[in-house]
C-alpha cells in the first residue's frame, strides 16, 4: 500500500491514456501488467488508489496547481489565449447524500440535480480551466465573480494601461459565449474592464436587405477559411436603463436565414467576429470527447 504520490500521479496519467476512467476499472486489468507500466511490481488496489487520490485532493493544492498549469498553457500560445470560449456543462448527480438544486440538462432535455461546470477553452477546444458551481447562480454573476478576475490575471499580451487610455475602442481580450450570456448590463460591466464580447443576438425581428451582404473569406480556428455572405452594422443595445454600442454581424445562409452575431470588440474585423462565433462548435466537441473518453460526468 506504500505507493509514492509522485508514482501515483504517473499511474493516473497512464490510466487516462489507457482510458481506464475510474479506479474501479483496474479490477478488470491484470495488476502485474499495468504495474510494470507504472514502474511498480503491481498496480495499487482500488481502495489504496482512492485513499491516495483523497490525500492529493486534500493536501496537494490542486487549485494552485491547476492555476499554474492554465497560465503556462496560455503563455505557450498567447494568440489563442486572446479568444476565450465559456460554456457550461452540467454533471448530473444521481446520489442521495446531497440535495443539489435542479438545473436544465440540454443533452437530456430534462431538469435534473447536478453541478454546473463552466469551462474556459480556446478556439480549437483546448481547456484552460474549469469553475464548478453547486448553486444556481446566474451566468453573469459567475462570470464576473469567478472567471473574469482569473483571466485578467493570467491572459498574456494584454495591452498596457497607456494603450487602453489612448484608444477607447481597444480591448484586452475577447470572450465568446452563447445566448445564455446575452445581457446589456453584462456587456457593459465586461467593457469596463475592456473585455470584448462575441455572442449571438437574441430577439432578432427585422431582416436586412440582401444587397448589404457580401461574400467574405471567414477564417477558422485551424487557419482554414470558408466563404460566407456577411453584412455588418453598428447598433446600440438598450436594456434595463443600460445602453451599449455594438457591432452586429450577420451571416446569410443558403436557406435565406440571417444569423445575427454581436460584439463589443469593435476593433475586430467583421470576418474575425464571424469566425470567432462560429468556432464555438470546438467547445461542444470537447464536451462530447471528454464524456466519452474520460467520463468527466463521473469525476
Amino acid at each position: 500500500t506504500m505507493v509514492p504520490v509522485g508514482r501515483l500521479g504517473e499511474g493516473l496519467g497512464y490510466m487516462a491514456l489507457a482510458r481506464i476512467k475510474r479506479p474501479e476499472g483496474l479490477r478488470h486489468i491484470a495488476p502485474g501488467e499495468i504495474g510494470k507500466v507504472i514502474g511498480l511490481d503491481r498496480a495499487p488496489e482500488v481502495r489504496t488508489l482512492r485513499q491516495k487520490i483523497h490525500w492529493m485532493a486534500e493536501n496537494g493544492q490542486p487549485h494552485e496547481w491547476a492555476k499554474e498549469l492554465s497560465k503556462s498553457w496560455m503563455d505557450d500560445d498567447p494568440d489563442m489565449a486572446g479568444y476565450l470560449y465559456v460554456d457550461g456543462h452540467v454533471r448530473v448527480y444521481h446520489g442521495s447524500g446531497v440535495k443539489l438544486p435542479k438545473r436544465y440538462v440540454s443533452r437530456q432535455k430534462l431538469c435534473m440535480r447536478g453541478i454546473t461546470d463552466y469551462w474556459v477553452n480556446d478556439a480549437i477546444g483546448r481547456p484552460f480551466f474549469v469553475v464548478s458551481q453547486e448553486l444556481n447562480e446566474s451566468f453573469s454573476e459567475m462570470l464576473l465573480k469567478d472567471i473574469v478576475p482569473r483571466l485578467l490575471d493570467s491572459v498574456p499580451n494584454q495591452p498596457s494601461r497607456e494603450q487602453l487610455d489612448s484608444d477607447p475602442l481597444l480591448h484586452r481580450f475577447v470572450m465568446v459565449f452563447d445566448r445564455e450570456g446575452y445581457s446589456a448590463p453584462l456587456f457593459q460591466k465586461l467593457w469596463e474592464n475592456r473585455i470584448g464580447v462575441i455572442t449571438y443576438r437574441k430577439f432578432v425581428k427585422e431582416q436586412w436587405p440582401l444587397s448589404e451582404f457580401k461574400k467574405l473569406a471567414v477564417p477558422g480556428p485551424h487557419g482554414e477559411s470558408s466563404e460566407m455572405q456577411i453584412a455588418s452594422r453598428e447598433i446600440t443595445l438598450q436594456s434595463g436603463g443600460t445602453s451599449v454600442d455594438l457591432l452586429e454581424v450577420r451571416r446569410l445562409t443558403e436557406t435565406g436565414h440571417q444569423t445575427a452575431v454581436i460584439s463589443t470588440a469593435k476593433r475586430l474585423a467583421t470576418d474575425r467576429i464571424a469566425g470567432g462565433m462560429f468556432a464555438r462548435w470546438c467547445q461542444e466537441n470537447f464536451f462530447k470527447y471528454m464524456m466519452q473518453n474520460f467520463d468527466i460526468d463521473g469525476l
